[in-house]
């Protein structure tokens, strides 16, 4: 079905309801990682699963996927729609002028968060391992 026969303004609904789907499976993800047997969260918890590392990877393959697929066809149908220079316009204003504008305070919060949770755990800078001295007999 071309994009005249379908109009260019419709909705694909079944692909909202499978983005809003797969936008769900990401509380299970990311709830999934306090549970694993190694502790790569901010936050884990006293109980451990080898399951909830397996759920956690089959759903980070089916949903990564899944919005890549999305994505492609939805930049596929504006270009169609916009042309290349709406296209371009559209992408500045809806990702890179929030990149722009949130970038530095996220990436602070994020910064100040694992310096406090490790202040925490009591972790200390001592505590890190050494730096590994390169040159060019050991790199690989």
């Amino acid at each position: 079905m071309s994009m005249s026969e379908t109009g260019s303004s419709e909705r694909l609904h079944g692909l909202d309801a499978l983005r809003g789907a797969a936008l769900l499976l990401g509380v299970v993800l990311h709830g999934s990682m306090s549970f694993f047997p190694t502790q790569i969260w901010i936050v884990g918890d006293a109980q451990r699963s080898v399951w909830a590392s397996g759920l956690f990877f089959v759903i980070h393959l089916f949903r990564m996927t899944t919005f890549f697929l999305i994505a492609g066809l939805f930049a596929h149908m504006m270009l169609g729609r916009a042309g290349v220079w709406g296209f371009v316009k559209n992408r500045l204003v809806r990702i890179a002028a929030p990149l722009a504008v949130f970038w530095g305070p996220v990436l602070t919060a994020i910064v100040v968060v694992l310096i406090w949770n490790a202040g925490l755990q009591g972790i200390t800078a001592a505590d890190a391992p050494p730096t590994p001295e390169y040159d060019w007999t050991n790199i690989r």
